[in-house]
């Protein structure tokens, strides 16, 4: 049975590697049957640099950024990853959000760039001598809705847009934003689970 009250999750990046790019802004809204019920999180996340040398670690490809209309101004002046955690952490806690279900539209694509955004927070711990990366704040099972969609829908291509359009849903206009992509793919989710 599909959950009814679920996280809804997007990123936009700087590049579709998640060990070459970075993600650039994450957007997530607490879900109730394809509607919104609590308030929602949305942050550009800033790029991350070497501990010592303070050079950027991860490449920024431009036409990537222009799909987020994002600018690297936005970027380099956003809360570096640990400072984003710290802030999503918070935000779960606030929602009582921790053990809910995470709907992406494209989870596997979402949960790299998700695992990235943890690492990216981690540090070395000079007490174990090791490198720690944080304990996720989101502990629910994570949902693909594009899977559920070629699954059950036979549609020319699957791609948020084309999939709203099927259901109905206004699709977002360009730039891709974070948070409205998040909700359109929550949205997308109960239409296929209902």
């Amino acid at each position: 049975m599909m959950p009814e009250r679920y996280l809804a999750l997007d990123f936009e990046t700087s590049g579709l590697n998640v060990k070459t790019h970075a993600p650039v802004s994450i957007g997530i809204a607490v879900m109730e049957r394809g509607e919104v019920v609590n308030d929602t999180f949305y942050s550009i996340i800033g790029p991350p640099v070497h501990y010592k040398t303070g050079k950027i670690e991860r490449e920024y490809n431009i036409p990537s950024l222009e799909v987020s209309g994002i600018t690297w101004k936005e970027i380099k002046n956003g809360p570096m990853p640990k400072a984003t955690l710290v802030k999503i952490k918070a935000w779960v806690e606030a929602n009582d959000a921790a053990r809910l279900p995470v709907v992406a539209f494209n989870s596997p694509f979402d949960l790299s760039f998700w695992s990235e955004l943890l690492f990216l927070s981690g540090g070395y711990n000079r007490v174990t001598n090791s490198f720690e990366v944080p304990v996720s704040p989101l502990l629910g099972p994570w949902y693909c809705a594009m899977q559920l969609a070629k699954a059950g829908l036979t549609l020319p291509d699957y791609k948020l847009a084309t999939v709203a359009t099927h259901f109905d849903l206004d699709p977002q206009k360009e730039p891709h934003n974070a948070l409205d992509d998040a909700i359109l793919a929550g949205k997308v989710f109960w239409e296929l689970a209902k």
